[in-house]
């Protein structure tokens, strides 16, 4: 009876002693993904990043569009919900900014320090497929008249 509980604390503790330095190592391994994001986003010049395209949103009638220009009205509802849209590298998840800038960082805590940053068309395009979204050219379409115009 005392050697079987022996074996039980020996085994207990070489499991929680494997557990442990499991999680030390997913915890360093989380550390350098961040670390080499980061550095991947800066190796990212700004003049490479101008001219990729403005990703931008609509709030109102959820339409994603790309353009070379940030415009505020949708060309599909006319409303002025349109947002300019950065996705996180590191935690995948989307902000919406009133203006383009290169000084937008991710609020996550696990992204303390990751800049968002204009990413290529195609990968935008990916990401929005994968959840059923598409992404267009921004096309203002014919206006009607209106006598405020003239």
């Amino acid at each position: 009876l005392i050697a079987i509980g022996a074996m039980v604390v020996i085994s207990l503790y070489l499991f929680v002693r494997h557990r442990k330095f499991k999680k030390a190592e997913n915890g360093r391994l989380k550390i350098i993904n961040k670390d080499k994001i980061i550095k991947r986003i800066e190796l990212i010049e700004t003049q490479d990043e101008r001219v990729r395209p403005h990703i931008l949103h609509c709030k109102y009638c959820k339409s994603w569009f790309e353009s070379n220009d940030f415009n505020y009205l949708c060309p599909v509802c006319n409303h002025d919900q349109i947002y300019a849209a950065y996705h996180c590298i590191n935690c995948q998840k989307w902000y919406f900014k009133d203006e383009p800038s290169e000084n937008y960082y991710c609020k996550n805590k696990k992204c303390e320090g990751v800049r968002l940053v204009r990413r290529e068309k195609e990968e935008i395009r990916t990401i929005l497929n994968q959840k059923g979204k598409h992404l267009r050219k921004y096309e203002i379409k014919n206006r009607k008249f209106s006598i405020l115009d003239s």
